[in-house]
């Protein structure tokens, strides 16, 4: 990766951030930008950052992705600049900041929970509303299915991870019993 990217997300994804904030268009930005995100397959991105693409190819692939996801003029804007800064390389990431930043902005957490099999309905809606509760935000929660956990769970929330899995616990009882010996 280029050297400082973390930097350069950041920036971008705040820059992002403050005009659809001072332009009051977070909710409509955030659609749009999970949209675009879905629209950017690894191949659409390989041709953004391949040198072999010339300007004006890599100009039309943009302006396709704001027509398709009806962009708001400030995601337009933010979309070209991107382009005419070169800085393709960063999009899906400099997207993703984003949306973390307007989940906060509008008072949401991004819950995984991991889990040996998958959840029934009922049991995510428990899960939701525990951790609602505990977070005191509105929690969107993604369902994994991890086999290797054997039971249990492992809750990522940003980047800090509860792990409450008997993969875990076992790893743990292995760990404390070859100490005592």
């Amino acid at each position: 990766m280029v050297k400082n990217s973390g930097q350069i997300i950041r920036r971008y994804a705040t820059a992002l951030f403050e005009l659809a904030v001072e332009n009051n268009v977070v909710k409509d930005v955030f659609s749009q930008v999970q949209l675009a995100l879905g629209a950017l397959s690894s191949d659409v991105v390989s041709m953004l950052i391949n040198p072999a693409y010339s300007d004006e190819d890599k100009k039309n692939v943009i302006a396709t992705l704001i027509q398709s996801i009806q962009a708001d003029p400030v995601l337009k804007g933010f979309l070209e600049l991107v382009q005419a800064n070169r800085r393709f390389i960063f999009l899906k990431e400099i997207l993703k900041e984003f949306l973390v930043r307007a989940d906060d902005h509008m008072g949401m957490t991004r819950v995984e929970i991991h889990s040996a099999k998958a959840l029934s309905s009922t049991e995510l809606g428990e899960f939701e509303s525990s951790l609602s509760q505990a977070l005191k935000r509105k929690v969107i929660l993604t369902p994994k299915v991890d086999e290797a956990l054997k039971a249990g769970y492992l809750i990522k929330i940003g980047n800090t991870i509860v792990d409450a899995s008997l993969r875990s616990r076992l790893a743990n009882l292995k760990e404390s019993l070859s100490q005592g010996v």
